[in-house]
């Protein structure tokens, strides 16, 4: 792949990872919604999250830990990042984003802003699995 079309993709990435830094919830949400939607259409993006994600056999029981508020992260950076995926991609479920955003946010208060939860679920989820 070219240098410019990799580029190209990760500025696009980079635009819409950038539109999730804000405090209120729905506007969190919808633009994790739009980030959904571009990385679905990006075959490229979609074959790096399927190569990590297969690494790692526990993924879905861990995110099940996390939705029920017990905080859990990797081993490694690149577990993390699996996992960072795995909740960001449950809570662009409109209905689990409702009724888990909070407890899973609250759940790592030692780790950003305390009343800022998208803050939270950004620096626990989204920087390993964007940074």
């Amino acid at each position: 792949m070219s240098f410019q079309i990799t580029n190209n993709l990760r500025l696009l990435l980079k635009k819409r990872i950038d539109k999730l830094d804000t405090r209120i919830d729905l506007e969190f949400y919808r633009h994790l919604e739009f980030l959904w939607q571009f990385i679905d259409s990006q075959p490229v993006c979609l074959g790096i999250i399927e190569s990590l994600i297969t690494k790692y056999l526990n993924l879905n029981q861990d995110v099940e830990k996390i939705l029920d508020g017990e905080p859990r992260v990797g081993d490694s950076e690149e577990e993390s990042a699996a996992i960072g995926y795995a909740i960001l991609r449950r809570l662009s479920n409109k209905e689990i984003f409702d009724s888990k955003l909070l407890q899973i946010a609250t759940s790592y208060h030692k780790h950003s802003d305390a009343d800022n939860y998208p803050a939270r679920i950004r620096y626990v989820f989204l920087n390993p699995f964007y940074g």
